[in-house]
């Protein structure tokens, strides 16, 4: 750099003496060229480490500026070597002449040098395609060379401003108010209006603000000239970028798991071998995260501090490594890989502490498939199920861009829905934006293991559950109780086979039922085919059956123990003993499949039964203690219902014993937990005495006799605690006693059946 310096201080000494010789002449001739002139100046050029060529070399006064301008063509300047630095098409000095005549002064004030290029490796990677350099100012001081303005347009990049050369020390600085440069990062442009700068043989260094892009910035840089082994250029940027800064300067999509602005503080280091640096120091309080594959998610609002590095080779991002992120008891560390044989990313290891409890993610990249390992004190799975794991084909999720998937789970606990798994080992395939295999061993809070098996058919996807235990109660409610839910795993999955083998299932609060074997069919959210049975207890059990048929499908319940299993599935808790059956039909034809059926139940007994015992007690009949003790027995309950869409419409109940008869209708909403019913209780010592005399039975059903009383009761309200009425004003109608009749006449036909 020195020697070029003193190129151009002798191309001055060479002005000068030319000058001095052809001034008088210039003046009145107005332009003098010759050959003598052309080897004059080469041979001034020349030096220990340089030499120059010029062409066509000229002498020409201005007489409007009233200068003499010295210009020529091809100028070029080589090592002696003969390794060309530099060449311009024409090369342009301006002299004043009032001094020069004068004063004897020689005084520059311009130089332009137009379409060439600079080659110096040691200072540029590339050749510097150069359009113009103009210089204005002191051009002539021995010592210091002050430029007013400068401006110079190389390779597609423009500056303007001002500078001081220091020719003793080498050294220049200066201020630029317009530097414009194309694509100086990962194709964006850098622009500024205050950017100052300082260079000697060492180094070259910047400061200033700018736009890079469309990111305000604070820049300060330093490019080595000597020392490149530590680096070759090094940047400091300050500023704030938010995810659509992120996808236009690194090509990288981060919504939705990153959305807000990141305050930054950045060191951009560009290396000899063509690698670069960026360490950032990130304020993530206005930023939104939700990495849920991770279990990672914070609010803004919230302090959060990460350390990130990026790292490029040939100007392609190769690698991001986060090398600390903290907020409050959330920690995180790991890489992400990039290769431009595999689309988003090529390997990622993620770390995560959070609350004292660790996460290990890894995804392998292949090219026919990836690998995500998931090693973890505590994982919620839940999210990633709603959200990543979706049968939804129109839905892009996380593992889209994976697939095909292997996820391969090892986990102390992890979190499905409201609830927890432990010691948990699966393998899922993932592909097609779906599961299509899980091999699954866990344990629940009680320690009881339990295998889930899922593979997808082309016609009908299985599910096989097979296990100590398993908790149904939640599915149970969801199926016939409430509406069908969008993210239902079953309407997520069907066609669904379900083998389920269990030797416990709760199906209620505390209620169980034990050694369960059952295959059952869902498709279209409805259960088509079912066949299950179980045990209540170690002697009581009962089986359902769901078979299709045309439009509908039968369902046909079966139990030994009424009482038991009204109880263990919350429909009676006041039942002990007796036998149950249950047939009804869904009828399909309908949006809301409706469920038309009837229920007989012989020679159970009701026990502490708290509506009835408000009836019971409100009617006056003595027989309330009975409840807390054995039990009043009922010989038989026939009851006929609608259960369509949460609300159960009971057409018909009617029931009696030796101390009791009753019957009611009305309506239950099972959503709601809510009842509407009216019924009528008799006596049935009264009934006794009445089939004790034919004739008296007679006289009564022709309505001849009155007087005997009935009592008409409503409960309303809430299902757990009812209003309870009791009106005692009416008495026993021939319709009431005929309906009674018909039951135990029914009773003593099948009585003689079973005998005969």
């Amino acid at each position: 750099m020195k020697e070029v310096f003193k190129t151009f201080l002798s191309l001055i000494i060479l002005i000068i003496i030319s000058a001095l010789g052809y001034s008088a002449w210039i003046i009145n001739k107005g332009e003098f060229s010759s050959q003598y002139l052309e080897k004059f100046i080469n041979d001034r050029f020349k030096s220990d480490n340089f030499y120059t060529s010029i062409s066509d070399p000229s002498i020409k006064f201005d007489k409007e500026e009233k200068r003499i301008v010295v210009k020529g063509s091809k100028f070029e300047i080589y090592t002696v070597k003969d390794e060309k630095v530099s060449e311009f098409d024409s090369l342009k000095i301006h002299i004043k002449i009032i001094p020069l005549i004068t004063k004897r002064k020689l005084i520059t004030n311009k130089l332009e040098l137009d379409n060439g290029e600079i080659n110096l490796p040691e200072v540029f990677s590339k050749k510097l395609l150069v359009n113009s350099i103009q210089l204005k100012g002191n051009l002539i001081d021995d010592k210091k060379i002050n430029i007013n303005s400068l401006s110079a347009s190389i390779n597609k990049d423009f500056y303007k401003g001002s500078a001081e050369i220091d020719l003793i020390n080498l050294s220049a600085q200066g201020k630029l108010t317009k530097l414009e440069r194309k694509k100086i990062f990962q194709g964006f442009d850098l622009k500024s209006e205050d950017m100052k700068f300082f260079v000697n043989k060492e180094e070259f260094n910047i400061e200033g603000n700018a736009i890079l892009g469309n990111i305000n910035i604070f820049l300060k840089g330093k490019k080595n000239f000597v020392n490149k082994k530590e680096f070759v250029s090094k940047y400091n940027l300050s500023g704030e970028i938010d995810e659509k800064g992120i996808e236009e300067s690194f090509n990288l999509k981060v919504d939705p798991y990153l959305k807000g602005k990141i305050k930054f503080e950045a060191d951009y280091f560009i290396q000899e071998d063509n690698k670069q640096k960026i360490v950032t120091k990130n304020d993530l309080k206005n930023t939104e995260l939700d990495f849920q594959i991770i279990d990672l998610t914070k609010d803004k609002d919230i302090d959060a501090k990460a350390n990130i590095s990026y790292l490029f080779f040939d100007n392609k991002l190769s690698e991001i490594r986060v090398d600390e992120y903290k907020e409050g008891n959330n920690e995180l560390n790991g890489a992400i890989v990039f290769s431009k044989e595999f689309k988003f990313f090529k390997n990622l290891d993620l770390n995560l502490l959070k609350d004292d409890k660790k996460l290990s993610v890894k995804i392998i990249k292949g090219k026919k498939d990836s690998k995500l390992i998931l090693n973890a004190d505590y994982f919620d799975f839940s999210k990633v199920s709603n959200n990543y794991l979706s049968n939804d084909n129109n839905k892009k999720s996380f593992f889209t861009d994976l697939q095909p998937l292997t996820i391969d789970l090892k986990a102390k606990e992890v979190l499905l829905s409201e609830k927890s798994i432990f010691d948990v080992e699966a393998l899922i395939n993932y592909n097609n934006k779906s599961l299509n295999k899980v091999d699954l061993k866990a344990k629940f809070d009680n320690n009881k293991i339990f295998n889930v098996g899922f593979v997808r058919k082309n016609n009908v996807n299985q599910l096989n559950l097979d296990g100590d235990y398993f908790d149904f109660s939640e599915t149970l409610k969801e199926t016939f109780l409430e509406k069908n839910k969008e993210d239902s795993f079953l309407k997520k999955f069907q066609p669904l086979k379900i083998n389920l083998k269990a030797k416990e299932i709760l199906v209620g609060e505390e209620k169980y039922i034990y050694d369960v074997n059952g295959e059952l069919k869902y498709e279209k959210e409805l259960f088509k085919e079912v066949s299950l049975n179980a045990k209540l207890n170690d002697q009581k059990n009962f089986d359902l059956n769901i078979k299709p048929k045309k439009d509908s499908r039968e369902l046909v319940i079966n139990s030994n123990d009424a009482g038991l299993f009204l109880k263990t599935f919350d429909i009676n808790k006041s039942g002990n003993e007796g036998e149950l059956v249950l047939h009804g039909n869904y009828d399909d034809s309908k949006e809301t499949h409706p469920l038309n059926a009837s229920v007989t139940i012989r020679d159970m007994r009701l026990v502490k039964a708290p509506t009835l015992a408000k009836i019971l007690n409100l009617a006056s009949i003595g027989i309330v203690s009975t409840l807390s003790g054995e039990g009043i027995l009922i010989n038989k309950l026939k009851s006929e219902f609608i259960l369509d869409d949460g609300i159960l419409n009971l057409k018909k109940y009617e029931a009696y014993g030796p101390d009791v008869g009753f019957s009611n209708q009305g309506f239950i909403y099972l959503r709601k937990d809510e009842i509407d019913l009216e019924g009528a209780i008799i006596p049935m010592l009264t009934l006794n005495k009445i089939f004790g005399s034919i004739p008296v039975l007679g006289k009564i059903l022709t309505n001849e006799r009155k007087g005997i009383w009935s009592f008409i009761y409503t409960i309303k309200g809430n299902l757990e605690e009812p209003d309870v009425k009791v009106d005692p004003i009416k008495t026993i109608t021939p319709g009431f006693i005929q309906k009674f009749f018909s039951v135990f006449k029914k009773d003593e036909e099948d009585k003689e059946d079973k005998e005969n």
